[in-house]
């Protein structure tokens, strides 16, 4: 997707700068939920909740907003248990 053009129905004159420079998040686990609020003004929407995994950039539907997880301690999932339990 580029510059000017329309996702789902909005004209995307930021896009290129979100997608190239997304909304940092930190956690110290794998994943996280993360919430969108939008822009100010025009560009603001209803919270939108998401899962953010780690090497899975997000896109949020409503703004187009894009958010990377950043893990800053060991990683692992957020319930503590591993794949083997």
């Amino acid at each position: 997707m580029r510059t000017g053009q329309k996702h789902f129905g909005v004209e995307l004159t930021n896009w290129a700068i979100w997608y190239q420079a997304p909304a940092i998040v930190k956690s110290v686990y794998d994943k996280r939920i993360v919430g969108c609020p939008g822009g100010e003004g025009e560009d603001e929407h209803d919270v939108v909740w998401f899962w953010l995994e780690k090497g899975k950039p997000h896109e949020c539907p409503v703004c187009s907003q894009c958010f990377k997880l950043d893990v800053v301690g060991p990683g692992g999932p957020p319930d503590g248990h591993g794949d083997d339990h």
